[in-house]
């Protein structure tokens, strides 16, 4: 019998396990730290926030081999913390560059330094609940992290609620294109947005299922839903939030005649947009080539357009 120390996020609670329980319990975070190392090999070059998040990982996979290899002394609760900061951290920042813009102006600010201040709170309840109320019986109280279940638990349901609230956008917005006038094309890209709100959920599920009582069956539950929220939420960065790209052409009527794309052309404005996060492109004016493109069309009717060699 190995005794490990079950001491992810939630609480820091010791089990008594069998060598194969231990090497089960140790393959999904092995798992993980594939999508890890997929992530920051898709973002290598590009901003760093991702990297919290693989951090995150590897440090996981560390703190439960240490588990299997050593006693259970005080500085490994105060390790604990380190996932903790790292998820959180990470957390802050997708969400603040990502998610809290689409947020009515008079919320931004409010859930910005109500993310920011839960960063700290939480680390300290589960450094201060894994310093003092650390034991080598079995059974710990879990009366003493209570603080952290507010904490913790409540600012993964804070981000997931403003996650959701963006993909409830993308939704009406697609809505909104469909119903739009044809002299408007516009297409709404679903990209990563629903794997990430996946993630965020299960990840909330997981911290909830580290406070029940079940020995090695709640540990392997608990990593399952860790595999699956980390990789549904790394899927959803690499993919990428949702986009809208657009493509608006504005004709000006010469009295019902008929007329060929050198006059058109110049009486043609071209709009072209893609708006990543809230961000969009100045308007431009697209030229074209007489000698390549040529266009007929009548009052009323759709323009249609020709290709012809020069």
């Amino acid at each position: 019998m190995v005794p490990i120390c079950l001491s992810l996020a939630p609480i820091l609670r010791c089990e008594t396990l069998t060598r194969l329980e231990s090497g089960i319990i140790l393959l999904p975070p092995a798992l993980e730290i594939i999508f890890c190392l997929g992530l920051l090999w898709a973002k290598r070059g590009s901003n760093r926030k991702h990297t919290f998040l693989a951090a995150e990982g590897f440090s996981v996979r560390l703190e439960l081999q240490w588990t299997l290899s050593g006693p259970l002394i005080s500085s490994l609760g105060a390790a604990s913390s380190i996932p903790i900061f790292l998820y959180t951290f990470f957390l802050f920042l997708f969400t603040n560059s990502e998610l809290i813009p689409t947020l009515p102006q008079r919320l931004q600010k409010f859930a910005k330094y109500i993310l920011l201040l839960f960063i700290p709170l939480i680390v300290a309840s589960n450094e201060l609940g894994s310093l003092f109320s650390i034991s080598y019986r079995t059974l710990v109280g879990v009366g003493k992290s209570s603080t952290l279940v507010v904490g913790f638990t409540n600012e993964l349901a804070m981000i997931f609620c403003i996650a959701f609230f963006r993909l409830y956008r993308a939704l009406s917005h697609q809505r909104n294109i469909e119903e739009a006038p044809r002299s408007e094309v516009e297409a709404y890209l679903f990209r990563g947005l629903g794997w990430i709100v996946v993630g965020m959920k299960l990840g909330a599920i997981e911290t909830v299922v580290g406070f029940a009582q079940g020995g090695f069956t709640v540990a392997l539950i608990r990593r399952i839903l860790r595999l699956l929220g980390r990789g549904c939420l790394i899927i959803g960065i690499l993919k990428g939030v949702d986009t809208v790209e657009g493509f608006q052409i504005t004709f000006r009527h010469v009295g019902g005649q008929n007329f060929d794309t050198e006059s058109a052309f110049a009486d043609r404005e071209a709009t072209y947009e893609k708006r990543d996060s809230g961000i969009s492109l100045s308007p431009r004016r697209i030229a074209g080539s007489p000698n390549t493109f040529h266009s007929r069309f009548q009052f009323a009717e759709a323009p249609t357009l020709h290709l012809r060699r020069p």
